[in-house]
């Protein structure tokens, strides 16, 4: 996402990239296919360089080295964003995943 910024939320659907200054490009992730959330530190380097990245069992959005939110996909594949306080949004997507609120 070549705008500088995102949004990242974490509803009951899934969890949905937004950039902020081009709201049209987003990118959601729905609850069903995710099997745990965790937070963990990402260079961009390791996930394949700055913006919307796709790497063999990866996809990534990194605008910066540092916290980010890690979601392991049924598939086997992962979804990451950098995004600040990646602990909350990753037990929030955890809670909503054991307490079986998927639509």
């Amino acid at each position: 996402m070549a705008t500088g910024a995102v949004r990242v939320t974490v509803t009951r659907r899934g969890v949905t990239v937004t950039a902020v200054a081009l709201p049209f490009l987003r990118r959601t992730v729905p609850l069903q296919p995710v099997v745990r959330a965790r937070d963990g530190w990402a260079r961009p380097l390791q996930i394949g360089g700055w913006g919307y990245r796709w790497l063999p069992g990866l996809t990534a959005v990194s605008l910066r080295e540092g916290d980010a939110l890690w979601l392991e996909l049924t598939s086997g594949r992962e979804f990451v964003v950098t995004v600040d306080d990646a602990g909350s949004a990753a037990r929030l997507v955890n809670d909503f995943l054991r307490s079986g609120t998927r639509t």
